[in-house]
This record gives C-alpha cells, structure tokens and sequence, in this order.
C-alpha cells in the first residue's frame, strides 16, 4: 500500500519527515543502512528523484551520512551548543573538566602573528598547551592555547588538569578574564589534526579562535580550537532570548563561552 501522502505538501518534504520519524521512533538506529532509494520510491509510490531529494536533504542537515559505494547510513546525532559569545565560563567550568586531556605543555618562541595577538615582541617565550576534548567514547575537538610566559612563569600538566585554566590564572596569579575576541570558520582537516582526532586529512572541521583579555583589556591567551565538523552544530541567539536545546543532545563541551576556549 502506497504512503498516504498529503497532496497540498511536497512529496519529498513529507518523504523526509517520515524517515525522520522512523529515526526517532527507533525503526531506525546510528549506523544502520538506510533502505535504498529504489526500494523507498517503491514503497512510497514515487519516483527515484523525490526520494532522492528527500535524502539529500537528510545529508544535509547532518542525519544521514553517504558512505562512497556503501551507502547511506544513519548519522550519531550532532553535539548542539549555545554559542554565546564571552557568557557564563565560570559557571560552566566544572561541566568542562570531564572529557579533557591535555596532550603537551611546552615553552616555544612567538612567531610574528603570536607576537601581534598577545602583544609581545617576536622571540619572547609563551607557554604553548594542546588539549584534546572528548565524550570519553570520541575524539571531538584539538584545542591550542598560547599564555605569555612574563604573565605566567611556570604552567605545567598538572597545574591545568587539576584546575581550570581561567580559575588558574585569577586564583594562581590575579588575572581576571573579563573578554574575548572570537572568530569562527568552517576549515579542512590538516595531518596534525587528522592524528589527534582520528579523522581523515581534508575532513571538515570547524575553527573556533579569538583571544582573552584582562579586565585592563591586556591580551592574556591566544586560542585555536578544532570541533570536528561531522559531530557540531551551533546555535547563535540574538536578543533576550533563552534557547533551549535538546537535553539528548546537548553536551557542554563548550562553544562561544570563555570555558570553550
């Protein structure tokens, strides 16, 4: 029996929703083969290209995924997150600390750009700390901080994995973050990248970087974040306006907020 469609609404739309449906419903779980366009037009009663529509937009959007002469499959839902730009970081922190692992603690010399953002002079030493982020079952986001060593004499492993860095820096040394500048970008996966996040070179990735100052608008940490662009998606709200996000979903890695850098 034909699906029953709705003649005043898109076939393909209709189509989408039902295969979103069976996907929430549970007919459908992560990693199972989606039936195939043939098969879905027979039982919907329509042509291949409708079908076909219907699935790319699903790819789209992130809730399937083509594997190149396997097929389509279904997607693991994307990790959602406010970004707020400079909110609550303080709030946020302790939901922050599980899931991290720092990768390297190293002193390097600024190169020309480190020297700019920070506002130092090339060849001063900065504290150069990698961080991975994961759910404990995934490798998600590669993150690079760089903190001017004449504002922090010694930084270590240990100082950063038993206390939050922004917490670290007002209760170690009295420096108080109290802004950022943020920009973000949708990027490929270089060999560094592709290593840390067990991905394939070229993947997508999505770049988050900016820099932290103090509440005497002083340059204090230079941030490069790596999310992998196959488990994020954002939210930006404007206005006076709570967003509420799916609790299935959410899960506070950290975007926009100071805690996210």
């Amino acid at each position: 029996m034909a699906y029953d469609f709705n003649p005043n609404i898109p076939y393909y739309y209709q189509i989408k929703e039902d295969i979103l449906q069976r996907i929430e419903g549970g007919v459908f779980s992560v990693g199972d083969q989606l039936t195939s366009e043939m098969q879905l037009a027979e039982e919907y009663g329509v042509s291949r290209p409708t079908v076909r529509q219907a699935i790319a937009e699903l790819v789209q959007e992130g809730i399937l995924t083509r594997g190149r002469g396997k097929g389509t499959f279904i997607s693991q839902p994307f990790i959602s997150d406010n970004s707020q730009i400079f909110s609550t970081f303080l709030q946020s922190s302790e939901e922050m600390t599980v899931g991290t692992k720092i990768l390297e603690v190293k002193r390097i010399y600024a190169s020309g750009k480190i020297a700019q953002d920070l506002n130092i002079e090339i060849g001063d030493e900065v504290h150069e700390i990698v961080i991975l982020r994961t759910n404990n079952e995934e490798k998600l986001a590669v993150r690079v901080m760089q903190i001017p060593v004449r504002l922090v004499t010694n930084l270590n492993g240990e100082d950063l994995n038993n206390e939050n860095i922004y917490h670290f820096l007002q209760n170690e040394h009295g420096v108080v973050p109290t802004a950022a500048v943020q920009s973000f970008q949708c990027v490929v996966a270089a060999e560094e990248e592709s290593s840390f996040l067990e991905i394939e070179i070229g993947d997508p990735l999505m770049l988050w970087q900016g820099i932290v100052y103090s509440e005497k608008n002083i340059p204090i940490i230079r941030v490069k974040t790596l999310f992998r662009g196959d488990r994020f998606k954002f939210y930006i709200t404007q206005g006076n306006i709570e967003l509420k996000l799916n609790k299935d979903e959410f899960n506070p890695i950290g975007m926009g907020t100071l805690d996210s850098f």
